[in-house]
């Protein structure tokens, strides 16, 4: 399972169509949704998961995380590898920040899951990585595994797919922070199994349209719980720094009339002063 991200729409597309061997992306403008498909690479089954644009600065961190939750649940039960392409001359160091924090709301063990996908032409490989810094420091997060390949020829990407998932021990990624997903893929694939031998011989395949349904009420249930507590907590805050306020506004009245009491002292001292 490989989740497409980088800062280049047509790229992630072109870059999954080509490790499909068919055209199975075929949006001509920027995805608004995650999508998944099932393909070969060479002799392996493999699922892609393909993103919209992460990296814009305007889309927000509520829609980033709810589009994480989705590559989640269609990674289900984890991805194996995030494969990060990326176009050298647009990757800027805003982009770099953004990346890393979306990668961050995966896991924080994310970059040990990632890879550099480069498509750049023979003659311009050599200073690609260097003459770039976000990408340089990008390469450098990721372990230095990366990959410049020249336009759709990817010969060596399985290999250093099966060289991250042997690094990880052969485990996917565990996304901890989506834990209410997970149970509810879970529960899900269990449903799956659950039914006699005879029932399953017979009955007819759950409807994918009352999957996503399910699923869709489930998210906004999640995200209204976590509205709820983000409400709550900024409640709290507030109250905090009315106290603070208060407190503040208290201690500036003693001041003042400190300060009155203390000027008034002042001039009945001159004023005595001045009739002697």
């Amino acid at each position: 399972r490989v989740v497409l991200l980088g800062n280049s729409c047509s790229l992630r597309r072109n870059v999954g169509n080509a490790i499909l061997g068919q055209t199975k992306f075929r949006t001509e403008e920027e995805p608004n949704c995650c999508s998944s498909v099932r393909g070969q690479l060479e002799d392996k089954e493999i699922v892609l998961i393909n993103t919209p644009d992460l990296l814009l600065p305007d889309v927000s961190e509520d829609k980033v995380k709810e589009h994480v939750e989705t590559c989640v649940r269609l990674s289900d039960p984890g991805p194996h590898v995030f494969l990060l392409v990326l176009q050298p001359e647009d990757f800027t160091e805003e982009h770099k920040q953004r990346l890393c924090r979306v990668l961050k709301l995966f896991s924080d063990r994310s970059f040990d899951h990632s890879l550099i996908l480069i498509s750049t032409s023979k003659e311009e490989a050599s200073g690609t990585i260097e003459q770039y810094p976000a990408v340089r420091e990008m390469r450098s997060l990721c372990g230095d595994r990366y990959l410049l390949q020249e336009k759709s020829e990817l010969s060596g990407l399985l290999t250093l797919l099966d060289q991250i998932i042997t690094e990880n021990n052969g485990e996917h990624l565990s996304c901890d922070g989506f834990d209410e997903v997970k149970d509810f893929c879970l529960m899900k694939r269990s449903e799956h199994i659950k039914p006699s031998l005879t029932l399953e011989l017979f009955e007819e395949p759950e409807n994918e349209k009352e999957w996503e349904e399910e699923f869709e009420w489930k998210q906004n249930e999640w995200w209204e719980k976590r509205r709820l507590q983000d409400e709550q907590k900024c409640e709290i805050e507030q109250e905090k720094l009315k106290k603070l306020w208060e407190a503040y506004e208290e201690e500036r009245e003693k001041y003042e009339k400190k300060r009155k009491k203390a000027e008034r002292r002042r001039e009945q001292e001159e004023k005595e002063k001045t009739e002697l």
